[in-house]
């Protein structure tokens, strides 16, 4: 069977900044909240794991994402 591929923090990070129009001094780290100081909503955080899923050729179970706050929720969920 084959091991299913870990998603790191970084590569997580720069779908984000991809996907978003932060400014490069924002920093984004494991504890940003993706609402709050990310100004996501819920549709832009499905549109990003859709995004991770295609870019690394990953599934994503949708209940591992579905209550998630922070971007080191969103990681913990996608590598779930």
């Amino acid at each position: 069977m084959e091991e299913r591929r870990q998603i790191t923090l970084d590569e997580l990070i720069k779908v984000i900044r991809n996907k978003s129009e932060l400014t490069d001094n924002f920093e984004v780290k494991s504890s940003t909240v993706l609402y709050d100081e990310l100004g996501l909503d819920s549709l832009d955080v499905v549109e990003l794991v859709m995004e991770v899923e295609y870019e690394f050729n990953v599934q994503v179970n949708d209940q591992n994402i579905e209550r998630v706050r922070t971007v080191g929720e969103l990681l913990s969920g996608i590598n779930k």
